[in-house]
C-alpha cells in the first residue's frame, strides 16, 4: 500500500511571510503567558488539524516537547529501544530517555546519510 502522498508543500522559504496582523496575534498570545493553552492556541489546533485532514493537532512550546509528546503518543515504554544518530540535538535522545527507553546511537551511511 505504501504511505499516502504528502498533502502540503513543504518548501522552506526565506524571509518574512507575516505581516502586522500575524505579529499582533503572536504578541497577544505571548503577552497572556499561555502560548500552548490559550483560546487562540486551541482554535489553532482545531484549524490546523482540519487543514491537515486529521482529527487531532497539539500545540507545544518547543521541539523537545514535540518529541516527548510524540513518543508518549506512540506508547513508548521503559525498556523500549530508540535508535538514533549521535549527530543531533540532545532532545533526540533526552525525550525517549525521560520515558525510560534505551537510546542506541548508530552511525549514518556517508553517502545516503541514512542510519546504517
Amino acid at each position: 500500500m505504501g504511505s499516502p502522498p504528502i498533502k502540503h508543500d513543504l518548501l522552506i522559504r526565506f524571509g518574512s511571510e507575516y505581516g502586522a496582523e500575524e505579529r499582533a496575534a503572536i504578541l497577544d498570545v505571548l503577552d497572556k503567558n499561555a502560548p500552548t493553552s490559550d483560546k487562540a492556541c486551541i482554535q489553532f489546533e482545531k484549524e490546523f488539524a482540519a487543514y491537515c485532514g486529521t482529527e487531532f493537532a497539539r500545540c507545544v512550546s518547543n521541539g523537545t516537547a514535540a518529541l516527548f509528546l510524540s513518543m508518549v503518543g506512540i506508547g513508548l515504554q521503559p525498556g523500549d529501544r530508540v535508535i538514533t544518530t549521535p549527530l543531533t540535538w540532545i532532545a533526540t535522545a533526552a525525550a525517549p530517555a525521560t520515558l525510560g527507553a534505551e537510546v542506541d546511537f548508530v552511525d549514518i551511511d556517508s553517502e545516503t546519510y541514512n542510519l546504517d
